[in-house]
């Protein structure tokens, strides 16, 4: 016997396949009065782009009220060294220069700079102001990177950030020799 060829079942007509739809542009970061900050990307001045270095995107009016170039920043930088106040140890180039850091894109920890890329989220008023008056700049300071605030100060996760217990020193009770105490002969 010879198989007669099944019939194909018949399908609902199909509408015709639609294009793609075209993925939107991304939006660059805007700052605080709205323009775009293209300085701070890499591409074709479009402001579309990766961020060319770890920035707190000052926002421009503070930059057009301050001409702040690298030999600036360099100062700024050992300012903010020997400062006491809450903006010590933290990167001039994240917190002032246009480019960002340029040894570390990240923010909110620890920069590759060995500096801090990040500020205490519930003090951000006090840092901009203390990190203004420190860099001798006129103020006021918005910092626009929602990244680079954060409420863990020593760059590590909450859960990391929490003290285990005592790391190092002497074991309880043991008593630490003083100076009066000392009955070595040191005449000679």
């Amino acid at each position: 016997k010879k198989k007669k060829p099944k019939g194909k079942a018949t399908q609902a007509p199909q509408a015709p396949p639609k294009a793609p739809k075209s993925e939107p542009k991304p939006v660059p970061h805007t700052g605080a009065n709205g323009a775009g900050t293209g300085a701070a990307f890499k591409g074709n001045g479009d402001g579309v782009g990766r961020p060319e270095g770890g920035s707190g995107f000052p926002d421009n009016k503070f930059m057009a009220r301050n001409d702040i170039d690298e030999s600036l920043i360099v100062i700024i930088q050992a300012k903010l060294d020997q400062s006491n106040g809450i903006d010590k140890g933290a990167c001039a180039y994240c917190l002032f220069y246009k480019n960002g850091c340029p040894k570390d894109k990240r923010v909110g920890l620890m920069g590759a700079c060995g500096r801090a890329h990040m500020g205490p989220i519930d003090r951000k008023p006090a840092f901009c102001i203390a990190a203004a008056k420190t860099a001798g700049l006129e103020g006021p300071l918005y910092l626009n990177n929602k990244k680079f605030w954060t409420s863990s100060l020593s760059g590590h996760s909450p859960a990391e950030a929490k003290p285990k217990g005592k790391a190092g020193g002497a074991a309880k009770g043991t008593p630490v020799p003083s100076e009066a105490e000392d009955d070595d002969d040191d005449e000679q």
